[in-house]
């Protein structure tokens, strides 16, 4: 704080309010000693700073020279100036408020109403004669108090009348929010200071500090803010970009034109977004499928872009994810404009167990007026790769007592058919007059015929016919339940190959026919045996051993679905 106490003017300091040491200005809070009113001391210390004490002098004298000609209830009145050991002072008017330079947040409709009461003091300045030109409009430069009443100060650079400015002035000015004619020394014009005010309004909605404004400029020259902002209205965002038009020409022309470009318009005009689907429902067909849908983000207001953006609801069987990634829920935009977003949802089933249902919830969030929306999400897996379906066990056994029941029928017309032919070759025998040999032979073919071609006729006949009834039957049950009929191994094209399924018949039907020749002949040797014994044993392994494959398979992948994630 200055040693200086002012009380020789009649001023008490009450604390330092800023320092520039380089400009050589200090301002206070101040109080005047007879009526007590609060007051704003700005001293130009031209001792402490040689280098600066001609141009400090002179933005003295010409903020005086400025302040002295206003009166608005935006600008802060000129009241008083003294000179002291160490330079000039000047008194004005003070304001509780803070500069915008200082960080605080700010609604819509307060942004709003600050650009129209700078405007209005703009109007204000630019319809005097001449003209007020203020030259240094930034964040430090407006004070905004709690109610929102807006205060430009700080006439130091401002100029009277739109003369050309002499090239020793172009630092008069934040570089950043001079506008280029101002830089380049050429002739001012009205709309000189809306490119700073839209420059400091650029800082305000995007959040930039005023020392960093060069970040947004480009190589063109244009402040690039859009990005940073899509949640304002179009209407809005095309306002301010004629504001910080590098070119005179292409801007408003005056602060009376741009306020009344602004003040129809809504800073943020919230889009009204509506989904095409209100669920989702994914079904695979295969292990390790990934399944896409498209979901469209329809923009019922146009005139607002549409930002959207998804996020998967916390599951307790999720693994913890961010908002921004998932395991195996993704999503992509295909299309976006302003109308809608086309988004692609895609589920890798990779990560799921088979032969399940999956609940989800997706979380759409926009800047709509709704700006959150849930959409459930519902996936079923694909069953196991390995079949388990019913083993045809009933048909088997259908074959099996048929093949028996023909192999002894097939056996007892055998023994019909020999003790014919015996009749007949026997009398024939007769006939030649040999008795006694005629017997012999035909006891000979008797024998033949009746134990081992009849029981081998038998069994071809028995093996053929019931082959034959099992098809018959097996597509006549068909029939009646609606059903397309049967061929010869339908029943066992789910479990087995086709050749396999032939096997399995043909060694059926054999085991039939085998066991009902022995029960009808009553004949027990060894070739029976070893024919039953055979079949048989050949019949059990091609049964047991595709179940237990299948169990031994189904085992495997369940036990690698333990690291899987559960519905």
């Amino acid at each position: 704080m200055s040693t200086t106490p002012f009380t020789s003017q009649g001023y008490r300091v009450i604390r330092e309010l800023g320092c520039n040491l380089n400009g050589g200005r200090v301002t206070y809070l101040a109080q005047r000693i007879n009526t007590e009113e609060k007051v704003v001391i700005k001293e130009f210390q031209f001792a402490r700073s040689l280098l600066q004490s001609w141009s400090g002098f002179k933005a003295y004298e010409r903020e005086i020279e400025v302040l002295q000609g206003l009166n608005h209830p935006g600008i802060p009145r000129y009241l008083d100036s003294f000179e002291t050991s160490s330079g000039f002072c000047m008194v004005q008017e003070y304001k509780n408020a803070q500069p915008l330079s200082v960080g605080r947040s700010f609604a819509v409709d307060e942004i709003k109403q600050i650009a129209v009461s700078i405007l209005s003091i703009l109007v204000y300045l630019q319809n005097r004669i001449p003209p007020v030109f203020h030259r240094d409009i930034k964040p430090e430069n407006i004070l905004v108090d709690e109610l929102i009443n807006v205060y430009l100060v700080d006439f130091g650079f401002a100029r009277i009348g739109s003369t050309n400015v002499a090239a020793s002035s172009v630092a008069l000015g934040t570089l950043g929010f001079m506008a280029p004619e101002q830089i380049y020394s050429r002739k001012l014009t009205k709309s000189t200071d809306l490119y700073s005010l839209g420059a400091t309004l650029v800082c305000l909605i995007t959040g930039t500090k005023s020392t960093a404004i060069d970040t947004l400029i480009d190589e063109d020259g244009y402040i690039a803010f859009k990005h940073l902002v899509p949640q304002l209205s179009l209407s809005f965002i095309q306002w301010l970009t004629t504001m910080v038009q590098p070119k005179p020409k292409n801007r408003f022309p005056d602060a009376a034109t741009a306020l009344f470009a602004l003040q129809p318009l809504d800073i943020i005009c919230l889009s009204k977004a509506r989904i095409d689907q209100t669920e989702l429902k994914f079904t695979a067909t295969q292990i390790n499928e990934k399944l896409t849908q498209t979901i469209t983000v329809i923009n019922d207001n146009p005139e607002t872009p549409l930002v959207a953006w998804w996020e998967v609801a916390p599951h307790p069987s999720d693994p913890p994810h961010t908002p921004y990634s998932h395991d195996w829920i993704d999503f992509s935009i295909r299309h976006s404009n302003n109308e809608k977003i086309i988004c692609t949802v895609t589920i890798d089933t990779s990560y799921l167990v088979s032969n399940q249902i999956y609940h989800r919830q997706i979380l759409l969030h926009t800047n709509s007026a709704v700006d959150i929306q849930t959409i459930p999400v519902k996936i079923k897996t694909a069953p196991l790769p390995i079949t388990q379906s019913k083993k045809p066990y009933g048909s088997l056994l259908l074959l099996l007592a048929t093949s028996g029941a023909m192999a002894w029928t097939g056996a007892a017309v055998a023994a019909i058919i020999a003790a014919v032919l015996m009749t007949v070759i026997g009398a024939g025998i007769v006939v030649v007059d040999d008795i006694v040999f005629g017997a012999a032979v035909a006891a000979l073919v008797t024998s033949f015929l009746g134990v081992a071609l009849g029981p081998v006729f038998g069994a071809v006949i028995s093996v053929m016919v019931a082959i034959e009834i099992w098809c018959v039957i097996r597509a006549g049950m068909s029939n009646l339940t609606g059903v397309k009929p049967l061929v010869l191994t339908t029943n066992l094209k789910k479990d087995f190959s086709h050749l396999t399924g032939l096997v399995i018949v043909v060694l059926t039907a054999l085991l039939g026919s085998c066991s009902g020749l022995v029960l009808k002949t009553g004949v027990i040797n060894f070739w029976t045996v070893l024919a039953i014994a055979s079949t048989s044993s050949s019949l059990a392994v091609i049964l047991v051993y595709q179940p237990i494959r299948g169990r031994r398979l189904v085992a495997k992948y369940r036990k690698s679905e333990e690291r899987l994630i559960k519905p």
